[in-house]
């Protein structure tokens, strides 16, 4: 059922079998369409709509072999922008001696539609620990080990997987559950077929391949001066063009002034290598587990955080997303540039 309260057209197609017929609700003449799947081991509902609202259910009431599952109820419609919109919304979940196992309400206070909106507006935090239920796929669940904020780029967005495999947020106490409406598939083949491929400078060199990422396009470029990494003439024309991050030698090499990070309390620092004043460098711990996350601070002030998925000889595969100013103000106070080697 959607939100506003609409039925969707396919439960009312020929494999429900649905029945017309009319009913009394209080003080209200309803039409009460029930759905009667051929299988017995289908589930058979009763929705029950009024024609004052164009149509939009009051009640949809679904029951497994006889006996009442579940139903969700839409109450107090009001009219926004001329179309009739529930400001009380309730599902309710039943055991199989029919007591109310599960009894969930929504209030809207205030609604707007077709407002412009990014898709940052919707981003939640979602701790350590939180139990996922997945309902697209089967209410599959599973456990997210490390959090972060979640969005509709994040749910909905090919890149599905980001949601547990570039977030990383500080432990909160307790449980939490969170209910999501795209699958999650985090299989290292997936995401590395997502992932950016960082090439080995000095392979890259050899091939005349571009090795040099830059987060804020995920674009590897070439070294535009010829010079090594750690030079004043590469950092003088990396920050001429405002392009070029980081870089990987067997190192992971900060270029233009941007500075890397781990989080406390993941206790598995980068480890700081002697640098110049022209580039960072620094070793990953050994005892680490992939994806190993680190936050990257670009010379223009904007945060990534950023996935190690792979780390072989030619390079390493990586994802990257830019943290928006809310996550940032949580991560600040969490964040160690790592232990001096």
């Amino acid at each position: 059922m959607r939100v506003l309260g609409v039925i969707d057209p396919e439960l009312l197609s020929e494999k429900f079998n649905p029945a017309v017929s009319d009913v009394s609700a209080g003080q209200r003449r309803l039409l009460l369409i029930e759905l009667r799947p051929a299988s017995e081991n289908q589930i058979r509902a009763e929705i029950e709509c009024d024609r004052s609202l164009g149509y939009r259910f009051r009640r949809i009431r679904w029951f497994t072999q006889g006996k009442l599952a579940s139903e969700t109820i839409a109450d107090e419609y009001r009219d926004v922008d001329g179309i009739p919109y529930p400001f009380s919304y309730a599902t309710r979940i039943f055991d199989p001696n029919g007591e109310i196992r599960v009894h969930t309400q929504y209030s809207m206070r205030n609604v707007e539609l077709n407002m412009a909106v990014e898709k940052n507006d919707f981003k939640i935090m979602v701790p350590d620990g939180t139990r996922v239920t997945d309902t697209i796929i089967g209410m599959r669940q599973y456990k997210l080990d490390i959090g972060g904020y979640i969005g509709l780029d994040d749910a909905l967005s090919i890149q599905a997987d980001r949601i547990a495999t570039d977030a990383l947020v500080s432990s909160l106490p307790g449980s939490h559950e969170l209910a999501v409406v795209a699958p999650v598939d985090t299989r290292p083949e997936k995401q590395l077929k997502q992932a950016i491929f960082v090439p080995r400078s000095a392979v890259a060199e050899d091939s005349n391949k571009p090795y040099i990422l830059d987060l804020a396009t995920r674009i590897t470029l070439g070294n535009p001066s010829k010079a090594a990494l750690d030079s004043k003439a590469l950092y003088d024309k990396l920050s001429e063009q405002r392009k070029g991050d980081i870089a990987w030698n067997g190192l992971l090499v900060i270029l233009r002034d941007a500075k890397a990070y781990s989080l406390r309390q993941s206790q598995r620092l980068l480890l700081k290598r002697k640098g110049t004043a022209w580039a960072r460098f620094y070793e990953l711990p050994k005892e680490r587990k992939l994806p190993y996350q680190i936050i990257v601070t670009n010379a223009q002030g904007m945060s990534y955080m950023i996935s190690i998925l792979k780390v072989q000889a030619d390079g390493i595969y990586v994802s990257c997303r830019e943290l928006c100013s809310q996550e940032t103000s949580t991560y600040r106070g969490q964040l160690d540039e790592g232990e001096a080697k």
